[in-house]
């Protein structure tokens, strides 16, 4: 599959390639700061099966941007709003520490690691990740970090 992401931060970006490439080993992904940037990748690259849009991405022109995708490169396109800091996640029922441990599995890192980084317990990271999916509405890992990203919360680690 080719995603093409454009805008956000690099490690945002990162952060939402690196939970799909978990689901799909021949994941092709394009990534462009501006939406110029990405029509022109889009068009010099092949169509890409997704696209991920920031419409506050510089050089956006917000909705504008998703008809000209559609017309353009005919290609499906999802808009994505900007980062919001970790700290609203506490909005959508998120503990700090949820949001901690959501930012590095966004990231792609496994409860191992995320345990590691936090200096908790495996079954600790085990209990926030469930409190995560019951509070984002998802079921799994990857689930996760694209409704982190479709809601805005930045995978920037939290403190």
């Amino acid at each position: 599959m080719k995603v093409l992401i454009v805008g956000h931060g690099k490690s945002e970006r990162q952060a939402v390639l690196g939970a799909l490439a978990q689901n799909d080993s021949g994941l092709e992904a394009l990534e462009a700061n501006t939406c110029k940037d990405a029509l022109a990748l889009a068009e010099s690259r092949g169509r890409p099966d997704l696209v991920l849009l920031d419409v506050h991405a510089a050089g956006s022109s917000g909705m504008h941007d998703l008809q000209v995708f559609c017309l353009r490169v005919g290609t499906v396109v999802a808009a994505l709003p900007a980062p919001l800091d970790t700290d609203h996640a506490s909005e959508l029922g998120l503990t700090h520490r949820q949001s901690q441990v959501l930012c590095l599995l966004a990231q792609g890192k496994s409860n191992k690691q995320i345990c590691r980084e936090l200096n908790l317990a495996e079954g600790t990271i085990k209990i926030h990740v469930t409190g995560i999916f019951k509070a984002l509405g998802v079921a799994n890992r990857t689930q996760a970090a694209l409704e982190a990203a479709r809601l805005g919360i930045s995978t920037q680690r939290a403190r």
